[in-house]
């Protein structure tokens, strides 16, 4: 009983000397963060990730354990799975990507005598661009575990990029697309159904029309529900 007793009393030691101040710290460092309006409300931050101080998070973001975000915005309701790196890039609204998701590779230069950054290393002046290219991915896209985004790529609204997906080039919106590299199989609705989805753009209406029409999500997507939900826009 002795022994159980000291292990505990070891264990609440641990917490308050190490545990506890850590915690205090992320709590001092989010209060700072969303007075400078770079931490929307509700933010979640999962252990042991690193967060830019160039990146901005908007409202009820949630990022996993052991991630990177590096001078990239993420928006709203967006979430992040554990072990991913995400490196100058531009998220919208309601997107959701999966565990051991990179976007943004660095890059080497393959036409060089080397591939290894020792090339800028030992120079006075860089010998090659290093800067990684933007990468834009839209609003209500899903990206599955294991996919790697390439820099400079741009992923349309409401695409789906399946599992170990290699993107290399752009992918149009609402497009499924897989492979190495990645390629367009299907497209989740008709070609007239997304120009309309595109056109009202839910994921920029207020949270309260969306909580209000929740039962407009919670179904299949058909044309009787575009009609209605497109109704309803206009009348709020």
């Amino acid at each position: 009983m002795e022994r159980i007793h000291k292990n505990n009393r070891e264990s609440a030691l641990i917490y308050f000397k190490k545990i506890l101040p850590q915690k205090i710290q992320m709590s001092f460092k989010y209060l700072m963060l969303r007075r400078r309006k770079i931490w929307g409300d509700h933010v979640f931050i999962g252990s042991n990730t690193v967060i830019s101080s160039t990146s901005i998070l908007s409202d009820d973001v949630y990022i996993g354990s052991n991630s990177s975000v590096t001078n990239s915005k993420i928006g709203l309701y967006s979430y992040i799975g554990q072990r991913t790196i995400i490196q100058n890039a531009s998220i919208g609204n309601f997107c959701s990507i999966s565990w051991n998701v990179t976007i943004g590779p660095d890059m080497h230069p393959i036409n060089y005598l080397s591939t290894h950054l020792m090339i800028n290393k030992f120079s006075d002046e860089p010998v090659f661009d290093t800067q990684i290219k933007r990468i834009e991915i839209g609003n209500d896209v899903w990206i599955g575990c294991n996919v790697v985004v390439m820099p400079g790529v741009k992923i349309g609204d409401g695409a789906i990029v399946g599992s170990s997906a290699v993107v290399t080039k752009d992918v149009p919106p609402f497009a499924i697309v897989v492979g190495v590299p990645a390629h367009v199989i299907r497209y989740r609705f008709e070609e007239d159904v997304i120009e309309r989805l595109l056109s009202i753009r839910w994921w920029e209406l207020p949270e309260r029309f969306i909580k209000e029409n929740i039962d407009l999500f919670q179904k299949p997507m058909t044309k009787e529900t575009l009609d209605l939900l497109e109704m309803k826009i206009k009348k709020n």
